[in-house]
């Protein structure tokens, strides 16, 4: 008769040839719920920019980056600067990849400084959107985010912000809606700002661009994209 294999709780949490399932453990632990906190930052709206897949795919991308820290196993720093290579072309929705629907060229200019980003774009919607059918409208997002840096604390065990007030915050424009197929070159200018009581100098900034689809006023589901283009350290 088969039995129940692999180690018990208990030798799981204090045998030593079980350490690097407890560090692996550890860490995955930390990547959900910092990944959590990521797409609350984000806002409810992030629902309509995503796939059933981005959590575990975001969560998959975390666990890459804190691999990438400094530390023993199980005790590594996160933080997006380390490799920003990881988080830079994430999609929200792999089902839509943005580029697949956004043509134009993306020119985001980012200050670590100010703590504010600009997402300056020149198109013809007629030419440079891929409208999903029946699409009569699109409008373009724009959102920073501050990324701080986790370390593990060695009282609590808890991987924690290296600055205790540091959180993850974001801020978030919204361009007007335009007509589907303009043959007409138009100009957006999305600028976002932080509150600099909420970033502080380790910190990350993530700008991440997104375009929603509407049909007759009202939004459609599942066609929307979202990508993070550029992780300022």
């Amino acid at each position: 008769m088969r039995q129940k294999g692999g180690g018990s709780k208990e030798k799981i949490k204090t045998a030593k040839s079980c350490a690097p399932i407890r560090e692996s453990n550890s860490e995955f632990a930390t990547v959900s719920t910092i990944g959590m906190r990521l797409r609350r930052a984000i806002g409810n709206h992030l629902k309509q920019y995503s796939d059933a897949s981005m959590i575990g795919n975001l969560v998959g991308c975390l666990k890459k980056l804190i691999a990438k820290g400094t530390g023993d196993p199980g005790e590594r720093t996160l933080d997006a600067s380390t490799a920003p290579e990881i988080l830079t072309g994430f999609e929200f929705n792999k089902l839509v990849p943005f580029d697949s629907c956004f043509k134009s060229g993306i020119s985001v200019e980012v200050s670590k400084v100010h703590q504010s980003a600009v997402w300056q774009a020149s198109l013809c919607p007629a030419s440079d959107i891929c409208f999903p059918e029946e699409a009569t409208s699109f409008a373009l997002i724009h959102t920073l985010l501050c990324f701080p840096r986790f370390e593990k604390q060695a009282n609590s065990k808890q991987y924690l912000p290296v600055y205790p007030s540091a959180s993850f915050f974001a801020a978030t424009e919204m361009s007007e809606r335009y007509f589907a197929k303009l043959d007409l070159r138009i100009k957006v200018n999305l600028s976002v700002q932080l509150d600099s009581s909420y970033v502080q100098a380790d910190a990350s900034l993530l700008c991440i661009v997104g375009i929603a689809f509407y049909k007759d006023g009202q939004g459609m589901k599942g066609v929307n994209a979202m990508k993070i283009v550029k992780v300022v350290g």
